[in-house]
């Protein structure tokens, strides 16, 4: 089994309260969480991803996302992930939020656009989603959700793998 990891490369769109980029959570090590997305009210952005020229079959596909809340944290802060493939959104169960920066995730082991397993080009065409919710009244402290580390893993059989274990796993019986 190999995996491989795609990390936003462009933001594609986001919403009103959404403060920060895709270079605020593209890195592989979070660097102390110093760079975050963040917002006070429920907002969302979709992220481009690097592309793959990998080969093979794809077991499933992981987006992962550390989180956590800040500010007036007597308020709640919730976090979700999900994929735009194509026009339609596939999302996961929002995550309540603790001060300590966690790394949640959401599994996907078929495409959920099409209830099959993954294709590579599945793969390169989804967008990762993220929404953040924090919160904001007047005259209230501020609780802010916040996001340092996003990416997806890709776990799969590569294509020369899986012919090689096929030879292992048949054995041919020669007649003399």
């Amino acid at each position: 089994m190999s995996s491989i990891y795609l990390r936003p490369n462009s933001t594609v769109s986001q919403g009103m309260y959404w403060v920060g980029s895709y270079a605020n959570i593209d890195e592989a090590d979070p660097a102390n969480d110093a760079d975050y997305c963040q917002c006070t009210m429920s907002s969302y952005a979709y992220f481009g991803l690097d592309d793959t020229t990998e080969t093979g079959t794809i077991s499933k596909v992981t987006l992962f996302y550390r989180c956590w809340k800040a500010g007036a944290v007597i308020n709640g802060a919730t976090a979700a992930v999900g994929c735009r493939i194509g026009s339609t959104y596939y999302g996961s169960t929002y995550v309540n939020l603790t001060t300590t920066p966690t790394l949640y995730s959401a599994e996907y082991s078929l495409d959920p656009s099409t209830s099959a397993i993954w294709t590579f080009s599945g793969v390169n065409s989804l967008v990762y989603q993220m929404s953040l919710s924090g919160y904001w009244a007047f005259g209230e402290d501020l609780t802010y959700a916040r996001c340092s580390q996003a990416y997806i893993r890709v776990d799969y059989i590569p294509s020369e793998g899986a012919t090689y274990f096929l030879r292992k796993l048949v054995k041919v019986k020669q007649i003399p």
